[in-house]
């Protein structure tokens, strides 16, 4: 590309404006940089929250196909109430730039192959898509189901492959994206590589949560079957985020009879920068849309970043 095209920066990666092929794949990954600092919110809870603060109307499953990157947003208006909601004015009109680029680059059709130039990836390339599309969908049940599937993408990337490019060593395969930050992950239930920081309510028995530096992760559990929620507070310089709930916890009988707390924990994975300071705490309380909670019943404010 020459020296005259024209250039813009937004969030750390830096995309050409003129029919870039890798302009969806960069809104895409601005998108979900700012779903991840506007709280991580679910679908319901984004609709939810425009037609309360803003009096504004915006499907369910509209925004559900933006969250999954099914199609780039059609409505500007749409998007637009939905990304000041996320993160205000300056990043909505960042992201709306990056929305009209990737549409053009999405109308714009690709350069033919040249004969004497290396076989096409397409196919390679439209199953990193699949799998990342897949990976965004997963729950802690999923695991076995998602294994199969990343046996099945490698066997099919491999038969993608020329025959002598196959036979000379195995290739690349598209990398695995990243955990979506603020949001509840496949479960992995390997020991923190470092020790944890642990928050509780105010009755320590009825819920806690655990901070992973290592993996910018908290499990929040429900230790009680008091019909309330388990919910993990964050604050980021100083501003607190959406709350997250865990209402899982039961009893049930084992098998010599007597009763036991089944509770899975809920995987929370966030996001924060070298500059942010950030502390959490634990509470009980009903599960609500407005995601709020009765201070009542919070444990103390405990610091986790800068990392301790």
């Amino acid at each position: 590309m020459s020296a005259a095209s024209a250039k813009v920066t937004t969030m750390g990666t830096v995309a050409t404006e003129d029919h870039d092929s890798d302009a969806v794949r960069v809104f895409w990954e601005d998108f979900d940089s700012a779903w991840r600092d506007g709280g991580a919110l679910s679908a319901e809870e984004i609709s939810a929250r425009l037609q309360r603060d803003q009096n504004y109307s915006l499907a369910v499953s509209t925004v559900r196909g933006w969250l999954e990157h099914k199609r780039l947003p059609r409505k500007g208006d749409d998007f637009t109430e939905m990304c000041l909601l996320l993160v205000g004015k300056n990043r909505t009109n960042e992201l709306m730039a990056r929305l009209q680029t990737a549409r053009r680059a999405a109308r714009t059709p690709r350069t033919p192959t040249p004969p004497d130039s290396s076989p096409p990836t397409t196919d390679v390339t439209n199953l990193a898509v699949i799998w990342r599309q897949l990976y965004r969908s997963l729950r802690p049940w999923h695991a076995a189901a998602a294994a199969v599937v990343g046996v099945v993408g490698v066997l099919v990337g491999l038969a993608l492959l020329p025959e002598d490019e196959a036979q000379s060593g195995t290739p690349a395969l598209p990398a695995q994206p990243p955990s979506a930050a603020g949001s509840s992950t496949a479960a992995d239930d390997s020991p923190c590589p470092t020790p944890t920081v642990r928050a509780e309510s105010k009755n320590s028995s009825r819920a806690h949560a655990t901070f992973c530096a290592d993996r910018l992760e908290f499990l929040l559990y429900d230790d009680s079957p008091d019909g309330k929620s388990a919910i993990l507070a964050v604050r980021v310089n100083g501003k607190e985020w959406p709350a997250w709930f865990n209402s899982k916890g039961h009893r049930t009988r084992s098998p010599d009879g007597s009763q036991v707390t089944i509770n899975p924990p809920k995987h929370i994975t966030v996001s924060f920068s070298s500059n942010d300071t950030a502390d959490f705490r634990v509470c009980v309380g009903d599960r609500n849309p407005e995601m709020t909670y009765p201070e009542d019943t919070c444990g103390g404010w405990t610091s986790i970043w800068p990392r301790r």
